[in-house]
């Protein structure tokens, strides 16, 4: 029989009430609901591991909670009680969600004992079928593309990590690819049940990325309505990767040290510590060595995190990967619909790309997009090759010449051109998508959360489109997206 569970029961029999006391009270911390509306109350207030539902209360019928619990708390296993023996009843409230069904009757307390633990052990697999589900559609979307000599060792080098827990650096430049590279590390665990989790430091404030990696419980602040686990929980025993780290505000550079060292997180409103263990892969494309003198950066943090340092190749340096890397850009956003000659593949190697894989993307679609002007399937150079007299094209014809264009600017300045080219380069994205903010991330190879970050750091005026907010958000990169979107 399980123990420590928080078991919620849903029943208005007081027998049957001090029966569950009796069998589970000693072992497991019980609450009680004597009707549907008591037990809503109770489910807005915390979490329950186990549901025990009758279906017959004072109010109604209780399978009617099921559909809310199975997608409110898709961690909670819920079993029906009742006295009914009907195969199709029983088949119904299967469908709505309960993990099982316990049958009133002398033989109760020994279908508990059984039929706790395999519903909890149920739902424990369900949840690692839709997180091995989300992992592949992830794998299968994002590739490591390349033969040339930098990937050879790079991937050597990622191999090399397996069975690893030290935390990780991932250093290159803006769009090379360290998120595909975090991705491919707990890929090659080759663990379908290994947890993974990604979150963007630089995409959320300062107290809301504390509860996003530490969590927080009910009434911690404003808004928390009930406990919430935060991502060091969520990945003990797996990867965490934290993205853009050098954007961490200097208060959460303290205290995710604390966390690294003691293995512990303490969640915003508790005073108990919880065990958090996880291998941290940390990305950014800024120098954080200059940081460290500038004081923006903490000297003890970044040696933690670089226990071993990964770079990414800028895609200048691997230019017999572009034209692998163009068909697969190619084949990925448009689904064969368009082939690239070989003349464009070689026009394609001889571009200097500051914005690396990102910048390839952005010019297929741009290419794509003159192609279809004339109803082409075929891209050829010309539907690459820049013209004058747009911004746009101005555009990618600085970009392409950079190391000519900026050669005698100072740091200061070329800070600002790097930021009037990325202000740019967005703005003709989500032109192009129509003012689709959503579409131009995906556009650009970007997450949603970033792109909606850099539009409010650049000062980029667009018209975005209202949405609604999810019921319940379960990916953290849709939250990142709402919480930006909102600012």
């Amino acid at each position: 029989m399980s123990i420590n569970n928080r078991i919620l029961i849903v029943e208005d029999e007081i027998t049957q009430i001090d029966l569950y006391r009796t069998f589970l009270g000693a072992t497991n911390e019980l609450f009680v609901a004597k009707s549907i509306l008591e037990a809503k109350g109770l489910l807005n207030e915390d979490l329950y591991d186990v549901v025990l539902l009758d279906k017959n209360l004072p109010d109604g019928n209780g399978e009617v909670l099921l559909p809310e619990i199975r997608r409110r708390f898709p961690q909670t296993a819920v079993l029906v009680v009742t006295n009914d023996r009907d195969n199709q009843s029983l088949q119904k409230a299967l469908d709505l969600g309960a993990a099982d069904y316990l049958t009133k009757g002398s033989n109760l307390l020994a279908q508990l004992q059984l039929r706790i633990p395999l519903a909890l052990k149920k739902v424990k697999l369900e949840l690692q079928n839709a997180a091995l589900a989300e992992q592949l559609s992830r794998t299968l979307n994002k590739h490591m593309i390349g033969r040339s000599q930098p990937m050879v060792e790079l991937q050597r080098d990622l191999l090399a990590l397996r069975g690893g827990d030290s935390p990780v650096l991932i250093t290159g430049e803006t769009g090379a690819g360290k998120d595909v590279v975090a991705d491919m590390i707990h890929s090659n665990e080759n663990d379908k049940f290994r947890p993974y989790f990604q979150v963007n430091c630089g995409a959320m404030s300062e107290n809301l990325i504390e509860s996003e990696l530490f969590g927080h419980i009910k009434g911690a602040f404003t808004g928390a309505d009930k406990d919430k686990k935060g991502l060091f929980e969520l990945a003990h025993g797996g990867d965490l990767f934290l993205d853009e780290i050098g954007d961490m505000p200097a208060l959460m550079q303290v205290k995710l040290l604390r966390a690294l060292e003691e293995k512990k997180v303490t969640p915003l409103g508790c005073h108990l510590k919880r065990p958090a263990e996880v291998r941290i892969m940390a990305a950014t494309n800024k120098n954080l060595e200059t940081m460290i003198q500038e004081g923006t950066f903490r000297e003890d943090l970044y040696y933690r995190l670089n226990a071993i340092c990964i770079h990414v190749p800028p895609l200048r340096a691997r230019k017999d990967d572009i034209p692998l890397l163009a068909d697969h850009l190619v084949n990925k956003f448009y689904k064969g619909k368009y082939k690239i000659t070989e003349d464009a593949k070689k026009y394609l190697s001889t571009q200097s790309w500051p914005g690396n894989v990102r910048e390839l993307g952005f010019a297929v679609h741009r290419a794509t997009h003159n192609a279809k002007k004339n109803c082409d399937v075929i891209l050829e150079k010309r539907h690459f090759l820049k013209s004058s007299g747009t911004s746009d094209n101005s555009l990618h014809s600085n970009i392409s010449n950079l190391p000519q264009a900026v050669a005698k600017l100072s740091p200061e300045n070329f800070q600002a051109y790097l930021a009037a080219t990325e202000k740019a380069y967005l703005d003709n994205a989500i032109r192009i998508c129509g003012g689709n903010i959503p579409r131009a991330a995906e556009y650009l190879g970007i997450c949603k959360a970033t792109i909606y970050n850099r539009i409010t750091t650049l000062g980029i005026k667009c018209q975005m489109k209202k949405r609604r907010l999810p019921g319940l958000v379960t990916d953290i990169h849709a939250k990142q997206e709402e919480v930006s979107h909102a600012n």
